[in-house]
């Protein structure tokens, strides 16, 4: 596994400090050449017992991501490394070796880097201090010269008299990590911390100093919000600093469609916790990142099935192009249009969309999804994409960025611009509000939201563009501590500003047909910036 020069390679053959030398420079040589781990004996496993680590391929390349920033440091190129050299996010399947890893990694810290400090954080006192059981276990199956007296030695803290290093074992607390700088901090099963919000502030100082970071977790499939999950989102986007790895479930060896079914069909009902066997196994045993992600089913406010089926059967790439502009489907004459917008936060945040629906097909013919859009050019894209299908009757939510794109379609004089006529409460009084745009509150966001499931869910809304048909699976129905439904909303890390635009769109039906009601009937002029 490890590529050794010929003469790196005898001297391991004859001296054991040039073994001692390459398992310092090289934690891929040390794993595979001196790491034993304990696995619990069973009758229906070939292994049990007191054997040596092995060196899957999704472990390799997970220890050769840990060893990088040293190896880069080692090499006088410490100039060069990258948060995502430092900094990692595993979602996995349960069983895969792991925490194996980061244990033996950890340990590997202890004695060959004098001083390291590392924190080792799991949701529970008991699950923190298995996580310490295996680093020590690594560290006591090492060659015995290797090994150091322990200064101090508990389920909590191992403390190493030559070398000056401690390994802390911490539950996920509000004040777990607080006052240390470490070498390495371990989030095992991050998912499940109750703090990881606090946890992941308490090693700020250790990602501030150039020190690793390691979330690794199975998913908790009924978080409606989840800091876990939304890192891992970034990392998938190329964004955060952090690198993502999935491990599947059939990463380990032995584990097949047959191993699946049979582990579905003997799930003990205590492990199901109001479980289905289908979302267990989507928790438990993801087969993708798709799947590791998703949102469970039963708190989806949209139907899934129907949104799976439109996603392998329906979505589409564009059939023309321009800019950020996808054209799905023609104008076509004597069709009624309507469009809506988001607008995004800021550029590289969340995303900017126009969705222009066809009220005869009730199909999203064309849209604009970008987070690289400016206000300006925004409202320049749109107004070329509905140009095309005739200047329809357009409605652009008008908070916060999206008052300026509001207030920039109605200064070109957009030919039929929503504009928000319903009454505010200014200084005791009502007001009529007079404003470009849509004003989005508590209750027509229900509307918004009620409506669209209503044709979402029975099959009569088509959305080719795949990306933006996903935000649908991921509006869930958010429940309070009492577990009633409060408001649909979007999960933690994800979007829902298509939805919002399409939202939109469909609501302008109502009006569409008419220039009263809030519509201004203006004169199009072409934009210019």
């Amino acid at each position: 596994m490890v590529d050794l020069k010929q003469s790196e390679a005898q001297a391991f053959q004859l001296d054991p400090l040039a073994q001692k030398e390459l398992a310092a420079r090289s934690f891929v040589y040390f794993l595979e050449k001196h790491v034993w781990i304990l696995e619990p004996p069973q009758a229906g496993a070939p292994t049990g017992g007191r054997v040596k680590f092995l060196m899957w391929p999704h472990l390799v390349e997970g220890a050769e991501q840990l060893e990088r920033p040293w190896k880069m440091a080692a090499e006088g190129r410490r100039a060069e490394i990258k948060p995502e050299d430092l900094h990692s996010v595993i979602g996995k399947s349960r069983q895969v070796g792991w925490s194996w890893l980061v244990a033996a990694f950890v340990a590997w810290l202890s004695v060959f880097h004098e001083g390291a400090l590392s924190l080792m954080e799991s949701e529970g006192q008991k699950q923190a201090a298995e996580l310490m059981r295996k680093a020590r276990y690594v560290y006591e199956n090492m060659p015995a010269e290797w090994q150091f007296p322990l200064d101090a030695q508990s389920t909590e803290h191992l403390s190493f008299k030559g070398s000056d290093s401690e390994i802390h074992a911490l539950p996920s607390t509000v004040k777990a990590g607080h006052g240390f700088t470490a070498t390495i901090a371990v989030m095992d099963e991050a998912d499940n911390h109750e703090y990881l919000a606090e946890g992941m502030a308490a090693i700020k100082p250790t990602t501030d100093a150039g020190g690793q970071v390691v979330l690794l977790s199975t998913v908790e499939k009924r978080k409606a919000t989840s800091m876990f999950q939304a890192i891992f989102r970034q990392a998938q986007a190329g964004k955060g600093g952090y690198r993502k790895f999935f491990v599947p479930y059939t990463a380990r060896p032995g584990r097949d469609e047959a191993w699946y079914e049979r582990t579905k069909a003997s799930i003990p009902p205590e492990e199901l916790k109001g479980m289905t066997p289908d979302l267990y196994m989507e928790q438990n045993y993801p087969r993708d990142e798709e799947e590791m992600l998703a949102p469970p089913r039963a708190g989806a406010f949209f139907d899934t099935e129907m949104i799976d089926r439109y996603l392998m059967t329906l979505c589409r790439e564009p059939m023309l192009s321009e800019g950020p502009m996808n054209i799905f489907v023609k104008p076509f004459v004597g069709h009624k249009y309507v469009a809506g917008t988001d607008t995004s936060e800021g550029v590289g945040r969340d995303y900017s969309v126009t969705a222009v629906l066809d009220l005869t097909t009730m199909q999203v013919v064309a849209d604009i999804m970008s987070n690289e859009l400016e206000t300006d050019d925004l409202i320049y894209w749109s107004w070329k994409l509905l140009e095309m299908y005739h200047f329809p009757l357009w409605a652009i939510e008008n908070l916060n960025n999206g008052r300026d794109a509001a207030r920039k379609a109605r200064d070109l004089k957009y030919r039929r611009l929503w504009r928000d006529h319903t009454k505010k409460i200014m200084g005791g009084a009502d007001h009529l509000r007079d404003e470009p745009g849509w004003h989005t509150d508590g209750k027509n966001r229900f509307d918004i939201f009620n409506d669209l499931k209503e044709q979402v869910d029975k099959g009569a809304l088509v959305v080719f563009n795949k990306s933006g048909l996903r935000q649908f699976l991921h509006v869930i129905k958010k429940i309070d501590k009492e577990g009633n439904y409060i408001k649909p909303e979007h999960r933690s890390g994800e979007n829902d500003d298509y939805v919002i635009a399409v939202g939109l769109a469909y609501q302008m039906r109502k009006w569409a047909g008419s220039a009263m009601g809030g519509v201004d009937k203006m004169v199009a002029r072409p934009p210019s910036f």
